[in-house]
């Protein structure tokens, strides 16, 4: 017997409007500040569903800062800055401009989580960061690409954990997809030539994690600057830290 069609909920259409709207604003810049959006019925018309959930996904839109709904006039896109949080992810992953940034932002953070780690970060809170390493090891002894960008943003962010910094928490929370991208094309630089190298990088954040479980400020911080940067320059670590 086929398996019974599941009905689409108008949450789901909504969601489907609202993500398609926000794109064309944001990504796509398709709208730009200003611009009247096309009128429910035009709206409705376009994606074949009803005024109500067309209604519905711009009354979200409105919520998030995107737009700003006037009664008798329509629909108008609003200049979107970076006061809205929940908007932060959309507006780095559009800006491109910000991705060379991005080694100056991570290395200036993490060195501060680093230090604050050392001197407030329990000693279980330091042994799961170390066994965050290993998993990022087992993924590269897998040669899972995927799986090792994973389990990289997971040692990052728990880092920001072991700081006690809710700010630092925050901020990785709010560009973990701008993260995940850069820490994918990093990656995909630094083993071109060779997949095995992905086991240079999780060497290198398993003697990090070891320097932090030892309180060693020197060194985690030097071996966490060859961890931020070493994807980027493409080199093993002995050779950065001469």
């Amino acid at each position: 017997m086929p398996e019974a069609i599941q009905k689409i909920s108008r949450e789901s259409i909504t969601s489907i409007i609202y993500n398609d709207l926000k794109k064309r604003i944001i990504t796509d810049a398709e709208f730009v500040p200003g611009d009247k959006l096309p009128s429910e019925n035009a709206l409705a018309e376009m994606f074949g569903v009803s005024r109500n959930s067309v209604r519905s996904a711009l009354q979200k839109l409105q919520d998030q800062g995107l737009v700003d709904i006037k009664v008798g006039s329509g629909t108008f896109v609003k200049e979107v800055t970076f006061s809205t949080p929940f908007l932060v992810s959309d507006l780095l992953e559009s800006d491109k401009s910000l991705d060379s940034h991005l080694d100056e932002f991570r290395s200036d953070i993490e060195k501060n989580c680093a230090r604050y780690a050392l001197k407030r970060a329990t000693d279980d809170e330091l042994e799961h960061l170390y066994v965050l390493s290993q998993l990022l090891y087992e993924a590269a002894q897998r040669n899972d690409v995927e799986a090792f960008i994973k389990a990289d943003y997971d040692f990052h962010y728990h880092l920001c954990v072991c700081s006690h910094n809710k700010l630092y928490q925050m901020a990785y929370t709010w560009i973990k997809q701008l993260l995940l991208k850069s820490m994918k094309e990093h990656i995909l630089q630094f083993t071109e030539n060779d997949i095995k190298r992905m086991q240079i990088s999780a060497n290198n954040h398993i003697r990090f994690s070891e320097a932090l479980k030892v309180r060693n400020e020197a060194k985690a911080v030097g071996l966490l600057s060859v961890i931020i940067i070493s994807p980027v320059l493409r080199k093993p670590l002995d050779e950065q830290m001469q």
